[in-house]
């Protein structure tokens, strides 16, 4: 993305100049042109992107705003993904927890706007949904598409074009593959 649409698209958060430069100036290196911020919140010490593919997990460093250490995960990786509001008499706290492939689930405590927080968990919980049923689809569609191969072997079959034993090994394979 070009530090212009970086920069407009991260001036509607509240962020300390030092290091808004310095995210602008690391978004730009590992961003791509068709991709857009959807969301942004801080938890404590990092900063967490929302693309609309991908989260940037960006800790601005010790000197602030240097970004040395950033996370990259696609929202295909997320397996898991919830978060508990704790409403306290003097303030409310937030739990971030997102679990990946081969990893323990991972806990964060937010600070700041939970409007943005929710409103990003929300969106990726959107996109894991279609990704589940773009899944479910796919797999009905290879279903469909087996059992019309059987229906074809049974037909050859009945015309005497193959063997009832070659249909027979034919319908395990496919079975197996269902």
């Amino acid at each position: 993305m070009e530090e212009d649409k970086i920069k407009i698209e991260l001036s509607k958060y509240d962020i300390d100049n030092r290091i808004l430069k310095g995210m602008i100036s690391k978004l730009s290196e590992i961003t791509h042109d068709n991709e857009s911020i959807k969301a942004m919140f801080k938890t404590k010490g990092l900063y967490w992107i929302l693309l609309s593919k991908r989260i940037f997990i960006m800790d601005p460093g010790f000197i602030k705003g240097t970004f040395s250490d950033i996370e990259i995960i696609n929202h295909s990786q997320i397996e898991r993904l919830y978060y508990n509001i704790n409403r306290g008499f003097f303030s409310n706290s937030m739990e971030l927890s997102i679990k990946l492939p081969k990893e323990k689930t991972r806990t964060y405590s937010v600070s700041g706007n939970f409007d943005e927080v929710e409103k990003a968990i929300d969106f990726l919980k959107e996109t894991m949904d279609e990704r589940k049923l773009k899944k479910k689809h796919r797999k009905t569609k290879d279903t469909t598409s087996e059992l019309n191969k059987l229906e074809k072997m049974a037909d050859l079959k009945d015309k005497g074009i193959i063997s009832e034993e070659e249909f027979e090994n034919h319908k395990k394979k496919l079975l197996k593959k269902l």
